[in-house]
């Protein structure tokens, strides 16, 4: 009775031991393919910080080309509006000697 029981308890233990061994073994795959996935996201992490990167110095360019590009519009629109201004009152002016010198003539 005791050998039988000897060998219950040996072939349960050789059990076990072949299911731990099994599930280490899964593990150690898991952990694999885990390391492999993070290796993947940290390399995609770099390349969208790279692309980020870029899209802000694109965007910086831009932004001081459109500040170039309103600084210039807004001097022609201050310059025109001062040559308007000038030739108002140039029209004024020539309209009163106009006005004044055919008032002298009648």
């Amino acid at each position: 009775k005791l050998s039988e029981e000897l060998e219950i308890i040996k072939a349960t233990y050789t059990l076990n031991a072949a299911k731990l061994e099994y599930k280490h073994k899964l593990l150690a795959e898991k952990d694999n393919d885990n390391h492999t996935t993070i290796q993947n996201q940290k390399r995609r992490i770099q390349k969208l910080r790279d692309i980020l990167d870029s899209v802000k110095t694109m965007h910086s360019v831009m932004e001081k080309k459109e500040q170039g590009r309103f600084q210039d519009l807004s001097n022609d629109y201050q310059r025109m509006m001062q040559q308007y201004e000038d030739l108002k009152r140039k029209s004024i002016h020539f309209e009163s000697s106009e006005n004044k010198r055919y008032g002298d003539m009648l």
